[in-house]
């Protein structure tokens, strides 16, 4: 969830936001594919940003999905629910695929979880 969250929500809003490295990235390209039309590359990427759906959808859905007013479904639906149930925040595939916990986190294993560990 914290995944989908961080993913959904980081570039999304970078690109919403004019005054960004994605805005500055993005003008350029539209400047160097001749795209302005007359515009300034600033004016230029400010007319796109009310297109960007997916950006716009994730921003409102993503807090709906965390204040439960949308119902999570699929893949992320039950690994929530196994997370709320069993504690476990890996599924049996995703177990055998991590392998052996590295060194440094060994020392921690049979440790109660502290935000210190």
């Amino acid at each position: 969830m914290l995944a989908y969250i961080m993913n959904s929500t980081g570039v999304t809003v970078c690109a919403i936001i004019p005054f960004s490295s994605w805005a500055a990235f993005m003008g350029g390209l539209m400047e160097k594919a001749n795209m302005l039309q007359g515009y300034s590359v600033s004016s230029a990427y400010l007319h796109t940003i009310p297109y960007m759906l997916y950006g716009w959808l994730a921003v409102i859905c993503v807090p709906l999905f965390i204040l439960k007013g949308l119902p999570l479904y699929g893949p992320m639906k039950q690994a929530e629910l196994c997370a709320l149930h069993t504690g476990e925040v890996f599924s049996p595939e995703a177990k055998a695929q991590l392998g052996e916990l590295p060194n440094e986190e060994l020392k921690f294993k049979d440790k109660k979880c502290r935000a210190i560990n």
